[in-house]
């Protein structure tokens, strides 16, 4: 029988209050973490179970390694992707409770990835880069399978230019951009169910969830909205807008942009936010071209303290007096 996620999580708690009276506490906390992070893939523990398709992907892993942990939503992918063939399967075994199985497939170390197909009786090692684009090619190589990536529930659209975004605002009462450039290594698993923003997506169903890369050709997107910084959120609702970390004068440059930081920013906008929320399009345009102007007086390394003005006797000050102060201390 195919053990589920329910089933996995329960053995991962089991497995960790055995190990827990055997390990001091730092592994304790390493153990828990990694070890109840091994959800959302099929496992199973016999070589009837691996026989139940012709060809199996088989992902050897280890509770308590951290290169497992790290590949784990890949694999995850993986298994979503390859999902419903009738040939082929994506499953994962326990090579700490299940030594019989890790030996006869000759597994050393974890982890480790084999494609077994009955059918040619062969068994294979992926010894590639662990990347999703490697399996996949490996997959196609040895057992001549595609996945099924249109199986996968994408919920952010991809926009480009502004009818892009005056087609979404007639299906939905709001609109949240992201801007992101593509190499960005916290949105190249946008794709993926488990990325943050495709998990937000799913949480707030009012809202319109899109994307927009910096390195897409059409720029009069990020024209119209004033953006000049990435990544940043441009949330339109009606006539209003709400702008976070959207110019190039923001602080926060190579910023990263997370989950907590789309909630509160969503947050913010309801609450009518100075700087966050404006009235409209030339609100925005008019804080926009103020903020070019005082771009230059941004707070940066050695503006905290002056000579004769401790960092206390500073904090008091608004920012365009204590550009006036180091101004004024400066020899020309």
């Amino acid at each position: 029988m195919i053990i589920r996620t329910a089933s996995i999580l329960m053995k991962c708690e089991i497995a960790l209050s055995k190990s827990m009276l055997m390990m001091p506490p730092i592994f304790l906390i390493i153990q828990a973490l990694l070890s109840v992070c091994l959800l959302q893939i099929v496992e199973v523990s016999s070589v009837e179970q691996i026989l139940i398709k012709p060809i199996s992907l088989i992902y050897f892993f280890a509770p308590d390694c951290q290169f497992c942990h790290a590949f784990l939503e890949d694999y995850e992918y993986l298994s979503l992707i390859y999902n419903e063939n009738s040939r082929f399967q994506v499953v994962g075994i326990n090579g700490r409770e299940h030594e019989d199985l890790k030996n006869m497939f000759g597994v050393t170390h974890f982890p480790t990835i084999k494609l077994y197909n009955d059918e040619k009786k062969q068994v294979v090692t992926f010894k590639e880069a662990r990347l999703v684009e490697n399996v996949l090619n490996f997959v196609k190589r040895y057992a001549n399978i595609e996945p099924r990536t249109g199986e996968t529930k994408n919920r952010i659209a991809r926009v480009f230019n502004i009818a892009d975004i005056e087609e979404l605002k007639h299906s939905m009462d709001a609109v949240l951009i992201a801007f992101v450039n593509k190499g960005d290594r916290n949105w190249v698993k946008l794709h993926y169910p488990s990325h943050f923003y495709q998990e937000l997506a799913r949480t707030f169903d009012t809202v319109k969830f899109a994307i927009k890369y910096f390195e897409d050709a059409e720029s009069d997107l990020m024209q119209k909205y004033h953006v000049s910084n990435v990544p940043a959120l441009i949330l339109l609702e009606g006539n209003h807008i709400g702008a976070f970390n959207s110019l190039s004068t923001n602080p926060m440059r190579n910023y990263k942009i997370d989950a907590h930081d789309i909630k509160q920013f969503l947050d913010k906008f309801r609450s009518r936010s100075e700087g966050i929320w404006f009235e409209d399009l030339d609100s925005l345009a008019l804080y926009a071209e103020n903020a070019r102007f005082t771009g230059h007086m941004e707070r940066k390394a050695g503006m905290n303290y002056i000579e004769g003005n401790t960092r206390d006797d500073m904090s008091g000050l608004k920012l365009e007096e204590q550009y006036l102060i180091l101004v004024d201390k400066i020899e020309f």
